[in-house]
């Protein structure tokens, strides 16, 4: 996962779910262990969710995310880091619409990998 990935998690309150795993050692020992394992909004299917998520105001619009963030101000994106630096900025620039993005984010199933 991205550190951009983790962050976004952090402020929109995704708690991450928790795994178990088995390691083996060269002697033939098993390793049990857990870990906490967040979404990689770097991956496809949790990228083009993301992009495409959507979200109502108060007053009743409804935006998409790209939507919000290209309305919003000078907008452009190389790649998927370059997005999710943006969308951070704009979340924490824009208050009213960031929480939206925020409660949004929280409440959608990703996939965790």
């Amino acid at each position: 996962m991205t550190n951009l990935s983790e962050e976004l998690c952090r402020i929109c309150g995704i708690e991450g779910k928790w795994f178990e795993y088995t390691t083996e050692t060269t002697d033939g020992c098993v390793n049990l262990g857990k870990k906490r394992v967040f979404p990689d909004f770097t991956q496809p299917e949790n990228f083009v969710k993301l992009i495409e998520l959507r979200f109502t105001t108060k007053r009743g619009d409804i935006f998409t995310v790209v939507e919000a963030l290209q309305n919003g101000r000078c907008f452009t994106f190389a790649d998927r880091k370059s997005f999710l630096d943006q969308l951070l900025d704009y979340i924490f620039t824009c208050e009213n619409f960031g929480e939206y993005i925020k409660q949004a984010i929280r409440e959608t199933e990703w996939v965790y990998e």
